[in-house]
């Protein structure tokens, strides 16, 4: 008897731990995602974004080309790249930014002074960084591709990019300015602003 009894204590303590973990994947799936959205038009909504994603990097992924909504007044609506210009959200307790990019894309802000610095990552067999800058006045946009293990951008991308300063670009080759991950692409923008901008 005690050690069916012992038996039926395991066998509680397993299915309480199942239910357990099955409540808390429930519950990460079902995040509430609130924030702001501005329209072409200038209009600025408050929303709750449909998401199941509870990672920045996944939640970025998966609003790329369409952001999916509740708005004030109760209604679910999609929108895409083309009639959205930005989006804030609170994810985690994080305030994270995102940018309509060429009307197909939207892309998480990184810095934004006179130049704007944002990041996609392209989904594929292996994900790539695609760091992309906004110049002001609509002047061109470059999209600088972060490949290999490291997931960094080669000299050779970011001096095709960025041909209008020779300052940087001087920089880059004497390796005075290094690239070394996101705070790297960064440090760059930042010269580039200040010595071409």
């Amino acid at each position: 008897i005690i050690i069916f009894e012992k038996m039926k204590n395991e066998k509680m303590k397993k299915i309480i731990l199942i239910l357990c973990v099955m409540l808390s994947i429930t519950q990460a799936n079902a995040q509430n995602v609130f924030g702001k959205i501005v329209t072409t038009q200038n209009d600025t909504l408050k929303v709750k974004v449909i998401t199941n994603k509870t990672s920045k990097i996944g939640f970025a992924q998966s609003i790329q080309t369409k952001i999916v909504v509740i708005g004030e007044d109760n209604l679910k609506k999609e929108y895409t790249p083309s009639e959205i210009k930005s989006i804030q959200v609170k994810l985690n307790n994080e305030l994270i930014e995102f940018e309509s990019v060429d009307d197909i894309l939207f892309a998480e802000l990184m810095y934004n002074n006179k130049l704007k610095l944002l990041k996609f990552i392209k989904k594929g067999y292996t994900s790539i960084n695609i760091y992309i800058i906004k110049r002001p006045n609509s002047g061109k946009t470059s999209y600088m591709e972060a490949m290999g293990l490291s997931r960094l951008i080669s000299n050779k991308v970011v001096l095709r990019e960025i041909s209008d300063c020779p300052v940087t670009m001087n920089k880059i080759e004497t390796d005075e300015l290094k690239i070394k991950g996101e705070e790297g692409v960064v440090s760059l923008i930042k010269d580039y602003e200040e010595n071409c901008y």
